[in-house]
C-alpha cells in the first residue's frame, strides 16, 4: 500500500492510492477529509468575513458600533474553530506516538488472523501524517488570520487615540477662547452699570473701547495659545484652522 500526496496553490492534497486497501482505511481517510474540509470551509468563511469587516472600517471616519461588535462575533468564533482544530490536532499527534493503536487499525489483517507487529504500520501511519499536514496548514491560515485582526485592532486603537487628541486640542482652544471672550464681557458690564465716568462724553469713546476689549481678548488668547504650543498641548496647525 502507498501514499501519494500534491501541493497545489492553496493546500496540500492528500492524494492516497487506495488500490487494495482495507477497508478501515477507507473509512479512516473519509473521516480525516470530511473534518479537513469542514475546517478549510469554515477557515475560508472567518477570512472573508474579516477581510469584509476591516475594509467596512475603512470607509468609516470611525468605527461604528455594529462593525465592532461584528468584529467581537468573529473573534469569538475564531476562538472556538481554533479550540476545535487544537483538538483535532492533538487527537491525530496522539495516534500518531502509540505504534501499537496503529498496529491495531489493520482490522481487515486481524480479522484474517494476521497479527501485524508494533512497528509494522507504515501505511496507517504515511495517512496520519499527511491528513495532519493539511491540519497544520490550515492553523497556519488561521494564525494569519488572528494575526490580521491583532494588526488591524492595533490601527483602529491609534485612529480613535488620534481623534481623542484631536478633541481634547479643540475642547481646550473652545475653552481659551471663552475666556478670552469674557474679558471683553467684563469690560462691557463695567460700562453698563450706569454710572457717571465722562469717559461717555468722549465723541469716539465708543470705539477706543470696543477696540481696547477686542484687543485684550485676542492679546489673552494669543499669549495662552502660545503658551500651549510651546508645551506641545496643540499644534500651530490647529490654531490656524480655527480661524
Amino acid at each position: 500500500h502507498t501514499l501519494t500526496h500534491t501541493q497545489d496553490t492553496s493546500h496540500t492534497q492528500v492524494t492516497p492510492i487506495t488500490n487494495g486497501w482495507p477497508f478501515e482505511f477507507h473509512c479512516i481517510d473519509s473521516a480525516l477529509r470530511i473534518a479537513s474540509d469542514a475546517y478549510d470551509m469554515s477557515v475560508k468563511q472567518m477570512s472573508s468575513r474579516t477581510d469584509e469587516n476591516i475594509r467596512t472600517q475603512g470607509r468609516e471616519v470611525l468605527p461604528s458600533l455594529v462593525t465592532l461588535q461584528d468584529m467581537t462575533s468573529i473573534k469569538n468564533d475564531l476562538q472556538q474553530l481554533e479550540v476545535q482544530m487544537a483538538a483535532m490536532k492533538s487527537a491525530v499527534r496522539n495516534i500518531l506516538e502509540e505504534d501499537e493503536d496503529m498496529a491495531s487499525m489493520y482490522l481487515t489483517d486481524l480479522a484474517a488472523g494476521v497479527v501485524h507487529a508494533t512497528k509494522d504500520h507504515q501505511e496507517v501511519e504515511i495517512l496520519f501524517e499527511l491528513h495532519l499536514s493539511r491540519f497544520d496548514e490550515l492553523w497556519g491560515e488561521l494564525t494569519s488570520i488572528k494575526r490580521k485582526i491583532t494588526h488591524h485592532e492595533d490601527l483602529t486603537k491609534l485612529r480613535l487615540d488620534a481623534t481623542r487628541n484631536e478633541i481634547m486640542q479643540l475642547d481646550l482652544q473652545v475653552s481659551l477662547m471663552g475666556f478670552a471672550v469674557s474679558i471683553a464681557a467684563l469690560g462691557a458690564s463695567m460700562f453698563g452699570m450706569n454710572l457717571t465716568s465722562h469717559i461717555e462724553e468722549h465723541p469716539q469713546a465708543f470705539y477706543f473701547v470696543c477696540g481696547g476689549l477686542f484687543s485684550a481678548s485676542f492679546l489673552t488668547y494669543g499669549r495662552f495659545a502660545q503658551k500651549c504650543i510651546k508645551r506641545g498641548v496643540f499644534s500651530g496647525r490647529n490654531l490656524r484652522n480655527m480661524f
